[in-house]
């Protein structure tokens, strides 16, 4: 499916500064849930193999994406810590917040224990806390994976965001990030037993839906359009339908005596419903009269056999 980026530029006045407007659709959203869940699950094969599949059950939890400003879970405050190069530009940046990871926890996923330990309570202090930090780093080296060129842009020496409350200074995110329109997406992020919440750019969600490339391709030659089911090929096709009450026959002398201001009775029942008729000259359905917002109006309803008598013949 392609990305789908939804942007106008707003301005009111003459030299005055315009500002994209982006809106991520709920496929769109889809699909950047599915490159961190692909980011994840490479983690947990590296990290994780030794478990049985269903070991962690919170490995299975659903990564939820939505719009930094219709985002109900992890407001603006949080100790966000930028997670690509620190010199990027602020609509390409991402924004981890890591408050709820502890070593402890880590240890704990990484050791399939059924609850977090002091790390010194698990004999080898050391080798845990190794462990822990390589798989630390694994993690982000994965998130920058999924979210940029993390070989050729953040190289392994490069600062890498730590856990825990106190594991950095929290970062004020932009606060055009929170209006609405902005395009930021805030993503509330399960990582096989830890609780993470990522911040994203609008710059960094267009990029990595394509959207900034969908816009410049040329249109595709209608020969190489895909064949589509014959009704929706039809459905913006105008046609017309006729409503119709009973039909009635006069003689002509009745019909030659005709004269402004007659009264002819019809055979069609007040309760009867009226026929709507195809262009074909086919019955469709019935219809009663009725209005709305001031307007004529009908209302479709199902015919049934017999309901409808023989149209007489045209004069």
């Amino acid at each position: 499916m392609q990305a789908v980026n939804n942007t106008t530029q707003a301005g009111v006045a003459a030299g005055q500064a315009f500002r994209t407007m982006h809106w991520w659709p709920e496929a769109d959203l889809a699909r950047l849930a599915q490159a961190l869940d692909a980011a994840r699950a490479r983690w947990r094969s590296a990290w994780l193999d030794q478990l049985s599949p269903h070991a962690n059950e919170d490995a299975m939890t659903d990564i939820v994406c939505a719009l930094a400003h219709q985002a109900d879970f992890q407001p603006g405050a949080g100790n966000w810590q930028p997670v690509l190069a620190e010199n990027e530009d602020a609509d390409s940046q991402v924004w981890l917040d890591a408050s709820q990871v502890s070593g402890e926890a880590l240890a704990a996923v990484l050791l399939n224990m059924t609850a977090p330990q002091s790390l010194s309570a698990k004999g080898s202090p050391g080798l845990v806390s190794e462990l822990v930090q390589a798989a630390w780093q694994d993690c982000i080296k994965a998130l920058r994976s999924s979210l940029g060129s993390a070989s050729v842009l953040y190289p392994e020496s490069g600062r890498q965001p730590r856990f825990g409350a106190s594991g950095g200074i929290g970062q004020a995110l932009p606060v055009r990030h929170m209006s609405a329109w902005s395009g930021a997406v805030r993503v509330s992020l399960p990582w096989c037993g830890l609780q993470l919440a990522l911040h994203i750019g609008p710059g960094r969600v267009a990029n990595l839906l394509g959207a900034d490339k969908k816009e410049t391709l040329p249109a595709a030659p209608a020969a190489s359009d895909a064949l589509v089911p014959l009704h929706k090929a039809l459905s913006r096709q105008q046609t017309s339908l006729r409503l119709e009450l009973s039909a009635v026959e006069l003689d002509l002398g009745s019909l030659q005596a005709l004269v402004v201001g007659d009264v002819i009775p019809l055979p069609h029942k007040l309760e009867q419903p009226l026929a709507v008729i195809g262009e074909d000259g086919k019955l469709l359905c019935g219809a009663y009269l009725g209005q709305q917002q001031g307007m004529r109006a009908i209302e479709l309803v199902r015919v049934h056999a017999g309901e409808f008598p023989a149209a007489a013949p045209a004069l």
